[in-house]
């Protein structure tokens, strides 16, 4: 038995149906389920709240890090930048977050001088 002739449109209702669920994840801030959810399709909408989802993780997995990076908490500051690394962070948001990225210029705090 076909089920595509029985059924014609299931295909987009649960394409519609996942779209949704990914959408109601990120309002929720959920980003991640959104990814899970969305991961590997070929659909153009999914695969722009894929990249919407990855951009999100990197700034909050950024944002984390700094904050485990001021409390001196070592061990979780680094876990935090590696997701945001698998995640797809640029060598710019490291360099934005303060994160020092071999290679690159070293941003100064305003004010900086050098020692005379």
């Amino acid at each position: 038995m076909d089920w595509q002739k029985l059924f014609p449109n299931s295909e987009g209702r649960k394409r519609t149906r996942r779209l949704a669920r990914a959408r109601e994840w990120m309002s929720e801030g959920e980003y991640n389920e959104a990814r899970l959810e969305l991961e590997g399709w070929n659909d153009p909408e999914a695969q722009a709240l894929h990249a919407e989802c990855l951009r999100a993780l990197v700034l909050i997995n950024l944002e984390a890090w700094s904050a485990f990076r001021s409390a001196g908490e070592n061990q979780e500051s680094g876990s935090a930048l590696s997701r945001a690394r698998m995640f797809g962070a640029t060598p710019e948001d490291l360099a934005q977050a303060g994160v020092h990225v071999p290679g690159q210029k070293q941003r100064r705090p305003s004010g900086w001088r050098p020692r005379a």
